[in-house]
């Protein structure tokens, strides 16, 4: 766990969660498959626990302008 929030950005960290508790639920709701078991599953979660955006695809420009415009929503919205 402390090596993940190391490679975290300081400006990220207040909002970053890593998840120990209840792992098959999340597996669930993320669609965590075995085939993928080593990827970085992201989830975007709001105050209430609602999943507005999630990947477990390898990293692209467009996957990651989708992340921030749902981050930007999100943030608008409070």
């Amino acid at each position: 766990m402390r090596s993940i929030r190391k490679q975290v950005p300081d400006e990220i960290k207040p909002r970053f969660v890593p998840l120990t508790a209840d792992e098959d639920r999340w597996k669930q709701i993320s669609g965590f498959t075995p085939s993928a078991a080593d990827a970085a599953y992201v989830l975007l979660v709001d105050r209430s626990g609602n999943v507005l955006w999630q990947t477990h695809e390898a990293f692209t420009q467009a996957r990651f302008n989708e992340l921030s415009a749902a981050a930007h929503k999100l943030a608008d919205a409070r």
